[in-house]
């Protein structure tokens, strides 16, 4: 079981799906978060808009990232979210952090959102965080995937 938490914990690359480059945007302050943090994994944002964020060259697609992306952490619309969910898997990624929310929580619709996310999980045996998530923290690792302002992460020894 500890195995297969290593990559949330301690993640040698991450994708961040639904980067903004626009400041306070959750998209933008987890990259801020990540890099603040001093992170010292591959940072992939990806956004169709591609260019720059916070220094980084960003990828205009989930078929442009690598097969060695260790965590991909989903930002965006929950009506986009299981079509990036299915397509980081084909990139051979297992581990997500599924910040999206607006699932069954809202309506019919989007419960039946919530059922094709929880199949796709089930079909590729996905580990994942989430969905509804304001992400997680490794104090050992420097490492947070949590979109809320949170400035630097004081060195410890516990997860969250």
């Amino acid at each position: 079981m500890k195995e297969t938490l290593i990559p949330f914990f301690e993640p040698r690359s991450v994708a961040i799906i639904g980067a903004s480059a626009v400041s306070g945007k959750p998209g933008h302050e987890v990259i801020k978060n990540i890099l603040g943090n001093g992170y010292k994994g591959k940072l992939y944002p990806v956004n169709p808009k591609g260019g720059k964020i916070l220094g980084l060259d960003v990828l205009s697609s989930i078929a442009g990232l690598p097969r060695d992306v260790d965590v991909a952490v989903i930002i965006l619309p929950a009506g986009a979210t299981a079509q990036a969910l299915r397509e980081c898997a084909d990139q051979g990624i297992r581990h997500f952090v599924l910040s999206s929310g607006g699932f069954a929580e809202v309506d019919e619709a989007e419960a039946r959102i919530q059922e094709e996310i929880v199949r796709i999980i089930q079909e590729k045996d996905l580990k994942v965080l989430g969905p509804n998530t304001s992400g997680h923290t490794s104090t050992p690792q420097g490492f947070t995937s949590t979109f809320f302002p949170q400035g630097k992460i004081r060195r410890g020894r516990v997860s969250y």
